[in-house]
């Protein structure tokens, strides 16, 4: 019996070191001005401004990269809700990662914006537009490998779910798809205030510095309603069947 959680454990750790490496890999950052043809003069004055934002930005990526694969590792515990001393315990260091992992994005998302608003005074009025139309593509998002494969396909893996199980896994997943455009909705509409605010010639740095809280906030939020989503989706669970939904998690390919 012990070599086999020593050899679980193995396996786990494995599993852990190939979500992190790749992304700890990645020693380039693109650099988002590049999709409005700056002149040489431009990127001769971006250049500093964009190695200071890589810098920042590779850091917290990798720190990103290692949570999540913490996160992962703690959701792969087949013994967590063992005892409720276990259980407690769990919810306690899940919800701890959850909301490192909402600061390290929001510190991110604050890396883009000053990244932006510094690059502001050497652009034309239509590339800070169009560059500042970029923080759209910002998300505040949970990597499918982390569980949304599982969660996706909970329905259809071979766990010979209840009716009443069905039931309660569809009646989750709705409830959490109706907060999450909910959040989407609010996060969007203050991201348009924060694009017009950051065009203007000056802008206001408080409305701009408040406007990215709230975004960081309702980021933070949206990842918080998923990941409640999935444990107590996984709680609705048999002993048996968590067990053979381990196993699932375990076979499934890294994206």
């Amino acid at each position: 019996m012990k070599n086999r959680r020593n050899a679980l454990r193995l396996t786990i750790l494995f599993w852990t070191l190939l979500l992190v490496q790749p992304a700890l890999g990645q020693n380039v950052v693109p650099n988002p001005l590049m999709d409005f043809d700056p002149s040489p003069e431009q990127m001769s004055t971006l250049q500093g401004i964009f190695d200071e934002f890589s810098v920042v930005q590779l850091k917290l990526r990798s720190e990103v990269d290692v949570k999540f694969a913490e996160l992962k590792l703690e959701f792969m515990q087949k013994d967590r809700f063992e005892t409720k001393t276990k259980e407690q315990a769990s919810v306690s260091r899940v919800n701890k990662l959850v909301k490192d992992i909402s600061l390290l994005f929001g510190d991110s998302f604050q890396n883009n914006v000053s990244y932006y608003l510094k690059a502001k005074d050497v652009l034309t009025q239509k590339q800070c537009i169009s560059a500042v139309g970029n923080l759209s593509n910002f998300n505040f998002r949970i990597p499918n490998d982390l569980f949304g494969q599982v969660e996706n396909q909970l329905l259809s893996l071979d766990l010979d779910l209840s009716r009443d199980q069905v039931k309660k896994i569809l009646k989750n997943r709705a409830k959490m798809a109706k907060k999450e455009i909910d959040l989407d909705l609010k996060r969007r509409l203050n991201l348009i205030n924060l694009q017009t605010e950051m065009v203007k010639m000056p802008c206001d740095n408080e409305i701009v510095n408040k406007t990215v809280l709230k975004i960081t906030v309702l980021g933070s939020k949206q990842m918080t309603n998923r990941v409640v989503h999935f444990i107590k989706a996984k709680d609705m669970l048999t002993i048996d069947q968590k067990d053979k939904l381990f196993q699932a998690m375990l076979m499934m390919p890294v994206q």
